[in-house]
């Protein structure tokens, strides 16, 4: 019975703490866009720089003091890679990231706001194999018509055999 006594005290103090975190909003509800672009522009396994852009919707620029970057790729299993960066100048934030491999990747940029809020928004984005790593695309083998085989019906070998081997 007396544990019974701690359970809704320490449920009321969890409940007020979750209440108290702050959650982040889509960059829509607050009016902000929140554009991503990819250095290189074709996203290959290996180093990377996301450029982000952030602004209101009169397109001026939105001073964010962190802006993290979380890539996940579109499957479970994966270790998702984490990045930000503190500063921009004002126009855009460069944050150096590592695809870790190609296929399908998930990556929400979230950018926490000087008066408190933070916005989010995800992007879609395909990663394809570095040039050293370049995968086999069967469709694009280039594979030449065989030549038939040569008619061997003429071509019955013939055994002679010797007064000895019988």
């Amino acid at each position: 019975m007396r544990r019974n006594l701690w359970t809704l005290p320490l449920l009321f103090a969890l409940l007020l703490i979750a209440g108290c975190r702050q959650q982040a909003q889509q960059a829509d509800d607050l009016n902000i866009n929140i554009d991503l672009r990819v250095e290189p522009e074709v996203p290959t396994v290996g180093p990377a720089n996301l450029i982000v852009d952030i602004t209101d919707d009169a397109g001026n620029p939105v001073i964010a003091t962190i802006v993290k970057a979380r890539g996940d790729m579109n499957h479970a299993g994966m270790e998702p890679v984490l990045a930000e960066v503190e500063s921009g100048d004002d126009i855009f934030y460069t944050i150096p990231f590592e695809w870790t491999m190609a296929g399908d990747w998930i990556v929400e940029i979230t950018a926490e706001l000087p008066d408190g809020n933070t916005v989010s928004e995800t992007f879609d984005l395909s990663v394809a194999t570095g040039d050293g790593d370049a995968a086999m695309d069967m469709d694009d083998m280039d594979m030449a018509e065989s030549t038939e085989m040569p008619d061997m019906t003429d071509a019955t070998p013939t055994m002679e055999m010797s007064e000895s081997d019988s």
